[in-house]
């Protein structure tokens, strides 16, 4: 019996990629803390160096994704506790005031 000798696979593992470069991370920066100067992926895509469709590539990789995700979430507790400490400042204000129509708007 001929021995077969096995094939190696050609390329990279699939599910590998490289660590994510600065354009990647600058990118995601761009998307998370500048959203509304770069409102479309174009002008992302345009600030970072990159065609749309690579950054859109660049979306579907799992690290970059979670990334991205993990920062807008970050953002949005961020805006979430100014938010509730503003209004708490808003109701002790009105509390201070003797004024509880600011509660009762909000109960009713």
């Amino acid at each position: 019996m001929a021995q077969r000798k096995k094939r190696r696979k050609r390329g990279r593992p699939k599910g590998s990629h490289p660590p994510l470069t600065d354009r990647q991370r600058l990118a995601i920066e761009l998307m998370v803390r500048y959203w509304r100067r770069y409102q479309t992926r174009q002008s992302v895509a345009d600030a970072v160096g990159v065609s749309r469709m690579t950054l859109y590539r660049w979306l579907k990789r799992k690290d970059f994704n979670r990334l991205y995700t993990e920062e807008r979430e970050k953002m949005f507790r961020e805006w979430d506790r100014q938010a509730r400490r503003k209004w708490n400042g808003i109701v002790r204000r009105a509390f201070a005031r003797g004024d509880v129509s600011v509660i009762e708007g909000i109960i009713v």
